[in-house]
């Protein structure tokens, strides 16, 4: 994991075992305590640092965060466990948002990335300044007509961009996800969690998402989902606005539910009485429970809202239109509801969804899965055959009752107005049918109508009348001039169905449903008391027929998903033991990594503690040389050639306890030591013979006392010679041992005796240094061999005090060895000569006396 370190502000990576341990900053060498989470304030996600927590939906967490690369806030969605964990959600998420990602438009929140970090899946989006819309209706309990006109509008631009640049649904439209900024721009949030339109292999299968206060009718039914679903939605919100309270209320979600399929919706302007009629019928028209009666595009929306803030009427203000949007928003009272032809959801569908208590009118936790709640509402079956119309989705049998008094006829029916024609093609709903239909009346019929609508400008715009007077009145005469000219289109089609059910009776029930399907599927409404009558009655043989059809469908549709449920769940089991298996031998790869990491570890352990004991032993061995180079000196000057003895035998007996990692090191100083211990055996040997003398020297040449004498003897230090002339003389070997004739004689005396390389460290042993120094100058090798023991020696000894390092330059100044470790100070340049002093000034000239006259 990463972390920022509070004190340099440095990205900081550690284990995710030190989590809430205290570790050192790399950066600045701080210790600081690790975050005890992976989404801890502090820590890092992707390219995001985590500050704060902003809130908690039933996906996820969303935090405040800041962009590392780009320096600017953000906001991350951090999915939930169970979401997490779910593969094909992960996946369809990520490739959602990655589309959301490509949307640029000012009414959207932006979207910056998508990915996971270490199995934490986040969504990084733009960070607005602002508050959520269900924040302000906490507070505010109802948004202003105006104010809340032109957010639904600015939302409606962005579903439409959305749907028109990606196919993107959101399919969660609600308060909580439209943000208001300090600027009073509003913002569509999380269409991360959107779902792509053309994507239909999951159309069917997908699990029901969306808030039940505002969820729309095909999301429950699991019917194909387009940009309608989030008008719909959209509406519900833009009631909850108006109006302060739910479209549809209950105590369950599945009363709720329920109410979005088959509840009466109360037009806005009933619950508000100061929302005026054109903006209750948008809503109304937004909350169409068949997607056909409503707007088909959001751009529509967008611009019947722009048209009402400019106090105009909207464009696709239409009287049929109107009736049909309040017709299939209501249940007439006494009637029950019949159930639509529905389809089982797939699997997905029959997940054990926990269903949350209500209490009151409490808004049920977004997010929240009902899909059993849909299932128990509506059920549906898959359609054997597709028809050439689609089949009219009966909501509730109207009962009849009379028409509405003129205080009680709707407020907002208008005259309506002729829709421009627009240029995008979309799905024909069924006023478009009914009004194709209606092409058929008589010309007497339209001319009525047009008057009326003439008649009604005029009113509306010169005398102010009072509409639902009018409108009553109007009503009442379409219904006389469709008696006066004959049966309706409906009539014509009804009339003759009811015959012909009526003598095949229940017999011949495919026969029955066979002509029910057909009338149906022209999509004919009942328009006056006479008709719904007629409609119910045909829908009284119709549904039970229809649902003993719709049963043995649904029979066969469970046997078929008690099939799929029994294979998934064989696969599940084989999959969990799979599993297992590989959780085994991922644990048992653990256990044998670890035990390699461990040996390896204890390998580099048992290599750095050797080297550090080479080190050691190097060091130590190099101190034992430079001390015995040190001895030897101070062994001469005390002509203590026990003591240098026993320090080289001390030497010596290091082989026995060096270890075997060590024994090289050791080797080569006990070599160093035997060979210098054996140069000093000679040099004694030689002293001992121009002490003693040996008999392998009589006859050797040397000059004594400036005659040339033939060594006869040695003794006690005294040389004894005779010269041709058979003259005896004698000299002792100290008066003349820095002499050039004794050195002759050494060398020679050396030479026969073969202890050449040992006579220099012979004149050392006495103090001779000028001597030793030039006896080593006979052969090369000698000397490089000597100059080394006494840069050796020379090294150590002027590490010493102060006073021993004058006795040692008093000793060996002389030699070059010397001067090259202590090299002499440059001379001072001579001090300058002092200028002369200047020469006193001359004293003027004493002038002449003048001479005097006699």
């Amino acid at each position: 994991m990463r972390f920022q370190c509070p004190f340099c502000k440095g990205i900081v990576s550690v284990d995710n075992s030190d989590m809430g341990a205290n570790v050192q900053c790399g950066h600045c060498n701080k210790p600081v305590v690790v975050p005890s989470s992976r989404i801890a304030s502090g820590t890092v996600i992707g390219d995001f640092i985590i500050m704060r927590e902003l809130g908690r939906g039933g996906m996820g967490i969303v935090y405040l965060a800041h962009q590392i690369s780009l320096d600017r806030p953000a906001a991350v969605k951090v999915l939930a466990a169970n979401y997490a964990s779910n593969t094909e959600f992960v996946v369809g998420f990520i490739k959602e948002a990655r589309a959301a990602a490509k949307l640029n438009h000012p009414n959207i929140v932006q979207a910056y990335a998508v990915g996971d970090d270490e199995g934490i899946f986040y969504f990084a989006m733009e960070h607005i300044d602002g508050e959520t819309m269900k924040n302000i209706l906490k507070r505010e309990e109802v948004i202003p007509i105006d104010q809340a006109i032109n957010i639904i509008q600015q939302i409606a631009e962005a579903l439409d961009y959305a749907w028109k640049e990606e196919k993107l649904i959101h399919r969660d439209i609600k308060p909580d996800n439209i943000m208001l900024t300090s600027s009073g721009r509003a913002k569509l949030a999380d269409l991360g969690l959107a779902k792509v339109g053309d994507d239909a292999e999951n159309n069917e299968t997908e699990e029901v998402m969306g808030t039940p206060q505002y969820i729309s009718p095909e999301q429950l039914t699991g019917d194909p989902l387009d940009n309608r679903t989030d008008i719909y939605s959209l509406g519900a919100t833009f009631y909850h606005f108006l109006t302060g309270r739910f479209p549809y209320e209950g105590t369950t979600a599945l009363e709720i539910t329920r109410q979005h399929l088959f509840g009466t919706l109360i037009p806005p302007c009933e619950v508000n009485p100061n929302i005026p009629p054109d903006v209750s019928w948008v809503v109304e028209k937004m909350m169409a429970k068949d997607p056909n009666l409503r707007y088909q595009d959001a751009s529509l929306l967008a611009e019947d809202l722009g048209l009402i803030k400019r106090g105009r009427k909207p464009m696709v203000a239409t009287y049929s239109a109107l009736i049909k949007v309040k017709n299939s928003n209501r249940i007439e009272a006494g009637s029950k509801p019949v159930p639509p032809k529905l389809r089982l959801r797939g699997a997905a569908q029959q997940q054990n969804v926990s269903k949350p208590a209500f209490t009151g009118t409490e808004t049920v936790p977004e997010n929240v899965s009902f899909a059993e709640a849909a299932k128990k509402a509506s059920p549906r079956l898959q359609p054997k055959e597709k028809k050439p119309a689609p089949a009219i989705t009966p909501k509730t049998p109207p009962a009849a009752t009379p028409p509405p008094s003129p205080e009680k006829a709707p407020a907002t029916e208008s005259v309506p107005k002729p829709e421009p024609p627009k240029k995008t093609k979309k799905p024909k709903d069924a006023g478009t049918r009914s009004f194709r239909l209606g092409k058929l009346l008589s010309s007497l019929f339209l001319l009525l109508v047009l008057a009326l609508a003439g008649t009604g400008a005029y009113l509306h715009f010169v005398k102010k009348v009072n509409w639902k007077e009018f409108f009553t009145k109007a009503r009442a005469e379409v219904q006389k001039a469709v008696t006066v000219q004959g049966p309706s289109p409906f009539m014509k089609e009804a009339v003759p169905l009811l015959e012909a059910i009526r003598k095949a009776g229940v017999t011949d029930k495919a026969g029955t449903l066979s002509l029910c399907d057909a009338f149906l599927g022209k999509s004919l409404l009942p328009s006056n008391d006479e008709e719904k009558k007629l409609f119910r009655e045909i829908l009284e043989y119709y549904s039970p027929l229809d649902e003993e059809k719709v049963e043995l469908a649904r029979v066969e549709e469970l046997k078929k998903y008690e099939a799929e449920l029994a294979a998934k769940r064989q696969a599940a089991a084989e999959e969990a033991k799979r599993k297992v298996e590989e959780e085994k031998r991922r644990a048992e790869e653990e256990v044998k990594r670890k035990a390699e990491e461990e040996k390896r570890r204890a390998a580099e352990a048992q290599q750095r503690e050797k080297e550090r004991e080479i080190t050691n032993y190097k060091n130590r061995i190099a101190g034992m040389q430079r001390e015995t180079v040190l001895n030897l000196v101070r062994f001469s000057e005390k002509d203590d050639e026990a003591g240098l003895r026993a320090l080289f035998e001390k030497n010596a007996a290091e082989m026995k306890t060096a270890k075997p990692h060590l024994a090289g090191y050791a080797r080569d100083f006990v070599n160093y030591s035997n060979q210098l211990y054996a140069t000093m055996k000679g040099a004694w040997e030689l002293n001992d013979v121009f002490t003693n003398g040996n008999p392998e020297i009589v006859g050797l040449t040397i000059e004594i006392r400036f005659n040339l004498c033939k060594v006869k003897a040695i003794r006690e230090g005294v040389i004894y010679g005779e010269t041709p002339f058979g003259k005896e003389l004698s000299i002792p070997v100290k008066q003349i041992v820095t002499t050039r004739p004794f050195r002759v004689f050494s060398t020679n005396a050396a030479a026969k005796l073969k202890k050449l390389p040992s006579l220099p460290y012979y004149f050392f042993w006495l103090g001779e240094y000028r001597a030793a120094k030039t006896a080593s100058e006979d052969t090369p090798q000698l000397e490089a061999r000597f100059s080394a023991f006494l840069t050796d020696y020379l090294k150590v000894a002027l590490t010493q005090s102060a006073a021993e390092k004058a006795k040692v330059e008093q000793k060996f100044g002389f030699l070059p060895e010397y001067q090259r470790l202590v090299p002499k100070p440059a001379p001072k340049p001579p001090a300058p000569a002092p200028k002369p002093p200047a020469p006193a000034p001359k004293p003027p000239p004493k002038p002449n006396p003048a001479p005097q006259k006699k």
